[in-house]
């Protein structure tokens, strides 16, 4: 299942916290502190952590 598709019943039923969401991502991807590549790490790592139990 797609992002999009699991996010969609949050989008209607709380499109104002979905907004909010849609800002922070889009802050969070621009050029600061960190350039691409150590993001690019931190979300492979975020990836793998997700689907580890434990």
């Amino acid at each position: 299942m797609s992002v999009t598709v699991s996010l969609s019943p949050l989008q209607s039923e709380t499109p104002d916290m979905m907004k909010a969401f849609s800002a922070l991502a889009q802050t969070g991807r621009k050029d600061g502190t960190l350039d691409k590549e150590p993001k690019k790490i931190i979300t492979h790592a975020l990836r793998i952590a997700a689907h580890c139990e434990g």
